[in-house]
Formats: C-alpha cells, sequence, structure tokens
C-alpha cells in the first residue's frame, strides 16, 4: 500500500520496477483509509506509531482472512529498510518454488 507522506512523496515518481515480482500487487491509499485504520484497531495499537501507520509491513500468510482485522500476522516491522531482513526472512518460506 502506497501514500504520499514526504515532502518527495508522489505518486509520479513512484517506480512500481521497486518489486518487480508480478505476485506483488501495488495499491495506491490516496485518501490514507488503511493507513488511518490500521493504528484505531486494537490488534494493532502496539504496532503502530502514530496517528496512521507509514514505514512499515504487515505479513500475513496464505491462511490469513479477514473478520474484523486480518489474522494471524506473521511478522510486522517498523521501518521497511530497517526491518527488510525479518521481513525476508519470514517471506521466503511463504513463497512456493517456481
Amino acid at each position: 500500500m502506497w501514500f504520499d507522506v514526504l515532502l518527495d512523496d508522489d505518486r509520479s515518481e513512484w517506480d512500481p520496477e521497486m518489486m518487480p515480482d508480478p505476485r506483488v500487487i501495488h495499491y495506491w491509499d490516496t485518501e490514507r483509509a488503511l493507513a488511518n485504520w490500521i493504528p484505531q484497531q486494537e490488534a494493532y495499537k502496539s504496532l503502530t506509531f502514530g496517528p496512521f501507520a507509514w514505514d512499515q509491513y504487515f505479513l500475513y500468510g496464505p491462511e490469513a482472512v479477514w473478520v474484523d482485522v486480518p489474522a494471524p500476522l506473521i511478522s510486522s516491522g517498523h521501518t521497511v529498510l530497517n526491518k527488510r531482513k525479518r521481513l525476508e526472512k519470514t517471506l521466503l518460506p511463504l513463497i512456493p518454488e517456481r
């Protein structure tokens, strides 16, 4: 999920090839609907920082379902750049062999 936060964040400057895998789907949350919703959920309050969720990841496996909130959460981190190794470690086992 992508949206503008910093002054130089702009969709026209965004590179969709940043994650070129065809299984990746990019969404643009112009109104920050999801970014604002996440910190309001009890399940996410201890995982978010500030009034909206940004520069974080929430990783769910193939068995995840969304009832009230998506679950089960496998891993989360903030900032994405700082937690990229953890994300990679938990994501790779979920990716089937090609």
